[in-house]
């Protein structure tokens, strides 16, 4: 039986940190108006979810996360938006072609195709290998790519991952508002972790 309230009490914990941390990730997305909050925010909770996946269970989470959103305020929303520029460009580009009828657009749509999902499993590493490592900002990019190709078990990991939380999230919509960003994070981050002591980064 003690066992039993053990095993309770420790999975009790970890919702509790969770929803702390997608509380802060709401709270300081909205802090930067959004446009300006969402990828500083994105990358403190990162940072946190890092930290536990190093074993570090006990951090005081808002300062670490207030801490992480100031520090990297400007260079991770630079980051943030030269990613979602170059998604943006990939996808006009990918309906566009997909919308004309012609063999030689139709063999550029399924480039376009790969390019997308080669582009999805590249930004599920930005942010782990943005709190891991201190690089330039072009280098993240860089080393994603790397890492998406050069470690394919641990990237479909990262896949199989967002499927499955995709699956949860479907069939209990109600845990989003708690813990939708937080538990992605947490995933990406344990996997990825695996993957950042396999290679390295020279």
């Amino acid at each position: 039986m003690d066992g039993w309230f053990a095993s309770v009490y420790r999975v009790s914990e970890w919702i509790a940190r969770l929803i702390y941390v997608n509380v802060m990730w709401i709270v300081c997305t909205i802090i930067g108006l959004g446009i300006l909050g969402l990828f500083p925010a994105t990358s403190a909770m990162f940072a946190v979810t890092r930290r536990w996946v190093l074993g570090e269970r006990d951090v005081p989470i808002f300062k670490l996360f207030w801490q992480y959103f100031k520090a990297d305020f400007k260079k991770s929303n630079i980051l943030g938006y030269i990613v979602t520029i170059v998604g943006v460009f990939i996808y006009v580009d990918f309906k566009f072609f997909q919308g004309i009828t012609h063999p030689v657009y139709s063999l550029i749509t399924m480039i376009f195709m790969v390019l997308l999902f080669l582009y999805f499993t590249v930004t599920l590493y930005i942010f782990p290998i943005f709190v891991h490592y201190d690089m330039k900002v072009r280098d993240y990019i860089k080393y994603a790519f790397i890492i998406a190709i050069g470690r394919p078990v641990q990237t479909l990991a990262m896949l199989l991952g967002v499927i499955v939380v995709y699956l949860l999230y479907s069939h209990f919509p109600g845990i989003i508002p708690f813990v939708g960003a937080s538990l992605l994070s947490f995933v990406l981050m344990q996997v990825s972790y695996f993957s950042f002591g396999k290679l390295s980064l020279s």
